[in-house]
């Protein structure tokens, strides 16, 4: 069974578990990814917005993948599988840099892409 890699854990966690998710993914200490997480605060004041779209785009551990808000990224992790919190990601971030434009196109995704159980 492949290890779902972009989800936030439910056994290790501080705030939401994504640096423990993240520290699993990438073989680290959960301590050693919050203190990069700490010290990207203070240098580049990034990382509260990586944790932001982390934790409202990543699925809990322990829980099925579920359809938020319309299920077209899931619907797009079944259909290429690529894994959903990936997939959330990608879509919380064009979200942002478009300014919610990009709202237009997944809301005619959802009216446009058949659902992945059923044969076309």
């Amino acid at each position: 069974m492949q290890q779902n890699r972009f989800v936030r854990r439910t056994d290790d966690k501080f705030v939401a578990g994504i640096c423990s998710s993240l520290a699993r993914t990438l073989a680290l200490e959960p301590w050693l990814m919050r203190l990069l997480f700490v010290i990207t605060f203070f240098t580049f004041g990034i990382s509260p917005l990586v944790y932001v779209v982390a934790w409202v785009s990543w699925p809990l551990e322990d829980r099925e993948i579920d359809d938020v808000l319309l299920g077209v990224c899931r619907k797009i992790s079944i259909r290429y599988q690529i894994e959903v919190g990936l997939v959330r990601t990608i879509a919380c971030l064009f979200l942002l840099m478009s300014f919610g434009i990009i709202l237009i196109a997944y809301v005619a995704a959802y009216f446009l892409m058949p659902d992945p159980q059923t044969k076309n």
